[in-house]
């Protein structure tokens, strides 16, 4: 079970190659691409988390609701762990 209470291989879960993630990705365009995200987090920045079907989360970083700033892949325990995704 995943950490959000979902189980791996549910159908709702994605693969990191299911995101294509360009430079003029929006929050409203995410949601349209990727459906709902798993967590929302952020004050004034607005996070986008996505559980992963390998456990992974993939973090979305807005600044409101324009472009993307930032997509990070990590297993949401070791920071370390965290790799930048370049964006196209």
């Amino acid at each position: 079970m995943g950490r959000n209470g979902k189980t791996f291989g549910d159908s709702d879960m994605k693969d990191l190659e299911d995101f294509k993630i360009t430079k003029e990705l929006t929050p409203e365009l995410a949601v349209s691409k990727f459906g709902k995200p798993d967590k929302e987090l952020g004050s004034g920045f607005i996070i986008y988390v996505y559980l992963l079907s390998d456990g992974h989360e993939l973090i979305l970083r807005f600044p409101g609701f324009r472009p993307i700033l930032s997509a990070t892949v990590w297993d949401g325990i070791d920071a370390e762990s965290a790799q930048e995704l370049h964006l196209l």
